[in-house]
Parts: C-alpha cells; sequence; structure tokens
C-alpha cells in the first residue's frame, strides 16, 4: 500500500544517515585512511547499493536470472536486510568509536640486509610462472581462465602467494627508501598477471596499497580524484577485458555501451547478496544444510584438498542451486558473509561479525604506534581480506586469501632480508 511504501522509505532514510553518523565518526577519530573506515565504507556499499540506485536512477526492483525472484525497494525484504547490516555497523562502531587508542606514537626506523641470492632465486621463479601462466590464459574467456587456474593450482597457488609477497615489498621499500631493480620486475610481472587474468583484485590492492603507505590519515583532492578514477574503470574493467583484450574489438565495445549498457550500483557485485539474504529471512530450507559453516565448510574444504571426501562447498552449493547450467560451464556465483554469519549466530550473526571485525582493526591500528610498516601491510591485508568477507564464504577467504598471506610474510620477508632496527623516534 502507499502508506506502507511512505513508511519504508522513511525508514531506509532513517537507516541510511545513521549509517553515515557511524562512518563520519569513525574517519573522525580514525582518519579516512585507515582500516577501520575502509571496512565500514565496504558493507555501507554492499547494504547501500540498491537504495542509492532508486535515489540516483530510480531503480525500484532488481532481480537476476535463474531462481532468483525479483525484490523491490519498497519490500520489507529488502527492509529487514538494510536493518541486518545495520546491526553489523552497530556492533562494529560500538568497538571503534569507545576504543582508547594510545597517545604515545613511535616511529621505527629500520634498515635491511638483502639475501640477495634468494631474492634472486624467488623472483625468477615467480616470473617464469607467470610467463608460463600468461601464455595459457592469454586470449581466453573468463571461464576458460578460470578453469585453467583451478587445474593448474601448482600455478595459480604459487602466483597467488607472489602477489601478496609483492605488497608485503612494496611496504618494506617504502620503510627502507630504497627500490630495486628486482622489484620493478616483480612489480612489471605481477601487474600484468592481474590485468590479462581479468579480476579487479589488482587495481583494488595498488590503490589501497597507494594508500597505507603515505603517512597522513586524511584523504586529500588528489587521492579523492584517483579513488573516483579506479571506481570508474573497476565498473566497466570486466566489459573492457572481455571486449579489448580477448576480443580486440573496440569498436564492439563502443556499441555495447551504446545500446546495451545500464549503469547500475547493485549489478557491480551486490546483487546476488542481497537476494540470497532475502531467501534466507524467507525461510529457503535450501541453507538449512549449512548451519555452522564456520566450522564444518571450512573443515570439509580442508579434507577435500586431501581428497578425502567429496563435497561440494558454500560457493559451489548455491552456484549449483541458483544457476544449474551455468554453474555447470564453470560459472559461480558470489554469496554473502552477512548471510553466513546468521548461518551461525542466528540474526545475532551481523553484529557478531562486526565486534570480531572491530577487535580485530583496533588491534591492527595499534600497530601504528609500534611499526610503521606493519601497520602497512596489515591494514592492508585486512581489508583486503574484508572486501571479500563481505561477498563470499569464511572457507574461500582463509584458503585463498588469509593463508597465502601468511605464507608470503615468511617467503617474502622473513627470508627474504634481515631486519636490523637502526633508531627509534618518540
Amino acid at each position: 500500500s502507499f502508506s506502507r511504501k511512505n513508511t519504508n522509505m522513511i525508514s531506509l532514510y532513517s537507516i541510511f544517515f545513521v549509517k553515515c553518523l557511524i562512518i563520519y565518526l569513525i574517519k573522525r577519530k580514525y582518519g579516512a585512511i585507515s582500516a577501520p573506515f575502509f571496512i565500514l565504507i565496504i558493507f555501507f556499499f554492499y547494504s547501500q547499493c540498491f537504495f542509492i540506485d532508486y535515489i540516483l536512477f530510480g531503480i525500484e526492483e532488481i532481480g537476476y536470472y535463474g531462481r532468483f525472484v525479483p525484490m523491490s525497494i519498497f519490500s520489507d525484504d529488502y527492509l529487514f536486510i538494510v536493518i541486518l547490516y545495520l546491526t553489523f555497523f552497530l556492533g562494529f562502531g560500538s568497538v571503534l568509536i569507545f576504543a582508547n587508542p594510545p597517545s604515545l606514537k613511535i616511529k621505527e626506523v629500520h634498515v635491511y640486509k638483502e639475501n640477495k641470492s634468494y631474492n634472486l632465486l624467488l623472483i625468477i621463479s615467480v616470473c617464469i610462472l607467470i610467463i608460463y601462466t600468461i601464455q595459457n590464459i592469454y586470449g581466453v574467456g573468463r571461464l576458460e581462465k578460470n578453469k585453467f587456474l583451478i587445474s593448474n593450482k601448482l600455478l595459480s597457488i604459487p602466483i597467488n602467494v607472489a602477489t601478496f609477497g609483492w605488497l608485503i615489498l612494496f611496504f618494506k621499500n617504502i620503510v627502507n627508501q630504497k627500490r630495486s631493480i628486482l622489484f620493478y620486475i616483480l612489480s612489471f610481472a605481477i601487474i600484468l598477471y592481474g590485468i590479462l587474468e581479468g579480476g579487479r583484485e589488482i587495481f583494488l590492492y595498488i590503490l589501497f596499497a597507494y594508500l597505507f603507505s603515505r603517512e597522513k590519515t586524511s584523504l586529500n583532492l588528489k587521492q579523492i580524484f584517483l579513488g573516483i578514477v579506479v571506481f570508474i574503470f573497476l565498473t566497466f574493467w570486466k566489459v573492457i577485458s572481455i571486449f579489448v583484450i580477448k576480443l580486440n574489438d573496440i569498436p564492439r565495445l563502443i556499441d555495447y555501451f551504446q545500446r546495451q549498457f545500464q549503469f547500475s550500483f547493485t549489478a557491480m557485485d551486490p546483487l546476488n547478496s542481497l537476494l540470497m539474504i532475502r531467501d534466507f529471512n524467507l525461510g529457503d530450507s535450501f541453507y538449512d544444510q549449512f548451519q555452522f559453516s564456520y566450522i564444518t565448510n571450512t573443515i570439509k574444504q580442508i579434507l577435500r584438498t586431501f581428497n578425502l571426501i567429496e563435497y561440494d562447498s558454500f560457493a559451489e552449493s548455491i552456484a549449483l542451486y541458483y544457476i544449474p547450467e551455468m554453474q555447470k560451464m564453470g560459472a559461480g556465483l558470489a554469496s554473502s558473509g552477512i548471510l553466513e554469519s546468521m548461518l551461525n549466530f542466528w540474526y545475532f550473526g551481523p553484529a557478531i561479525l562486526g565486534i570480531i571485525l572491530g577487535l580485530i582493526s583496533i588491534k591492527v591500528y595499534y600497530i601504528k604506534y609500534k611499526s610503521t610498516f606493519l601497520y602497512g601491510v596489515l591494514s592492508l591485508f585486512l581489508t583486503i581480506l574484508c572486501f571479500k568477507l563481505v561477498r563470499t564464504e569464511l572457507a574461500v577467504v582463509l584458503k585463498i586469501y588469509f593463508l597465502p598471506m601468511l605464507v608470503a610474510y615468511f617467503f617474502f620477508y622473513k627470508l627474504s632480508f634481515s631486519k636490523m632496527i637502526r633508531d627509534v623516534k618518540f
């Protein structure tokens, strides 16, 4: 009814401004260039994109092919989803806003003794793997690339580790104020692979590595402009990668934008997540099998890795359930970290997830007062983990991101050079 629509819209506006207030308080206390601020921006985008689409473009309904049923902006379903995300904001904000970081600031200055033979062997090995992999994925479609990388894990896993290792070396070079030719060679190889692989991750890694390497905690006009440019580029990147890199057909790309393209924040990624949360809230029995997935799904994926059991993961089962025909061809669907939190802690899940991430964020932020190097690396890694956690299952975040980060820290930091503290400034 008309009155029901008005009530829901008033609620949506109210929740929108409450979230903005929490983001403002976090920014004021920790700065715009901080993991707590970026984490809230990520979850804000995923919860409010549909509402923003309605305000800016008049989009009143979102839908998808397969089993997905469209959802209206005026529905109680979307209002409930926004409220669930609000509980995450309240949980996360309650930890960060009431925390009291130490006032003492310590800046460490380091001198590094390079293990030249080890570094040379490591980077040459990584570059050989990347060159071989590029030869096999160049010019093929997204699904074919994924199939190749999945079936050749001895290639994809080391390159994944090397990508995080490159980010570690980036901060090491910033702190040491010295950039070797090997670092530039590795940078070129990693960035080239990231571009040809076709994903958006490499651009996000570069952007946030740049931001966290700055000592200032506020964003200037140059950085804001850079962020807008990167955001717009990421919006169109998958289309560009298909028509330019794969098909080498720029006129067709222009024709696509003129005839078919309709911009939507929701369609960039969050669409599936919102509809899945809606289905769970409506009592879809499909999700019953994934109760306590933080434990069961993670353990089963570990057992499957060693070929001890046959198991379809949470994400694989979702794709098979919603888009069975596309899934058979290798396609997948992004899921939802908020949804999985409810599978483990019922409707308290989003708030509990917010509190946990808030506690981790404040621990990382405290490192700022001990080590500028570790603060930069861990802030970047935590932001990357949250970028993935908001749209996928915990087991994937641990397996594909967190574990490779740990391995990269060992191979690209602990073994690559010897650190000696030269001076500590108070």
